[in-house]
């Protein structure tokens, strides 16, 4: 679905910064879900790393991804917060077949599962940081905003990224806590 409404949202306007940021932000999804998917589908422990790094790509720009649109949307502009983002996310995607970030795998009930690594605390502050302060730029807008049709657009943007928050129990569940991880929930109900 999400990779779906990615080639949707972009190609009715390549050309648009909004498309193609929301474009990039549900492609990097599609890379973490696909990248979990090999994760509980693996039958040994190396090819459910290797998945799990290979989710870890998508998950690294999430947020700077995530930021980026609703800043785009808004017509705002945060140039540092946002490269401050970027870099977080180029580093994670840089080290995302080491150690740093997934330093193994650990079984639960559903099955396999990352275990974090050294510098992995990172992502899962990025992230929360990244989606509650969008979601409070969607809330802000929604007071200013006069136009009602935008208004009920901010409104749909809100409630969609506010769905997102719960997913950080995913990053949660890289400590080996038996939580189940259902951020992919979150993802449809964005």
């Amino acid at each position: 679905l999400l990779f779906g409404l990615s080639l949707f949202v972009y190609s009715r306007n390549p050309k648009s910064a909004v498309h193609r940021t929301f474009g990039l932000f549900c492609f990097s999804m599609v890379v973490w879900l696909v990248g979990f998917c090999g994760v509980y589908l693996s039958q040994e422990e190396a090819q459910a790393l290797w998945w799990g790094r290979t989710g870890f790509f998508g998950i690294a720009f999430i947020p700077a991804f995530e930021y980026h649109f609703i800043l785009t949307f808004l017509g705002l502009r945060q140039p540092r917060i946002l490269a401050s983002l970027y870099v977080i996310g180029v580093i994670g995607a840089s080290l995302s077949r080491t150690p740093l970030i997934y330093n193994g795998i650990w079984r639960s009930f559903w099955g396999f599962y990352p275990s974090a690594g050294l510098l992995y605390p990172i992502f899962p502050l990025c992230f929360s940081s990244a989606f509650m302060g969008g979601v409070w730029l969607l809330y802000q807008a929604i007071k200013s905003e006069e136009n009602p049709l935008r208004r009920q657009q901010i409104r749909y943007l809100l409630l969609a990224f506010a769905t997102g928050i719960p997913g950080v129990i995913d990053y949660i569940v890289k400590y080996k806590i038996h939580v189940y991880p259902f951020g992919y929930i979150d993802a449809f109900l964005f």
